[in-house]
């Protein structure tokens, strides 16, 4: 299995997470959470126990945790978090909002574009 992190435990990334918990996606489980908001740390805890949480991007990454990570810190460009995992994974894409907001429709195409790639 694909072992998936997810940054930004608020709307969008609490739909990534409920959706992979659930095994909607074939093939991928939890590996971690990240938020740097401590109440969403705390939720997340809560609501996945048997989820590593942490509170910072650079943990999550450096943990060997995940084999794919999501950011969904909100609908404004976040290159800043995406650039951070340069030299740290062996490949860094940056799609959806990572590079300019845009329609949910746009972003899901680029993230399967580059998913048939892998």
């Amino acid at each position: 299995n694909v072992r998936l992190g997810v940054i930004g435990f608020g709307n969008m990334g609490t739909v990534h997470v409920k959706s992979v918990a659930e095994g909607k996606v074939p093939g991928m489980e939890l590996g971690a959470i990240c938020d740097i908001a401590p109440a969403r740390c705390e939720a997340a805890r809560q609501e996945y126990p048997q989820v590593p949480v942490f509170g910072e991007a650079e943990e999550l990454y450096r943990s060997g945790l995940c084999d794919a990570v999501i950011i969904a810190t909100g609908v404004r460009a976040d290159r800043k978090t995406a650039e951070s995992f340069y030299g740290i994974t062996p490949e860094t894409y940056m799609i959806g909002d990572c590079e300019k907001p845009r329609k949910i429709q746009e972003a899901t195409m680029e993230g399967y574009t580059v998913a048939a790639t892998l």
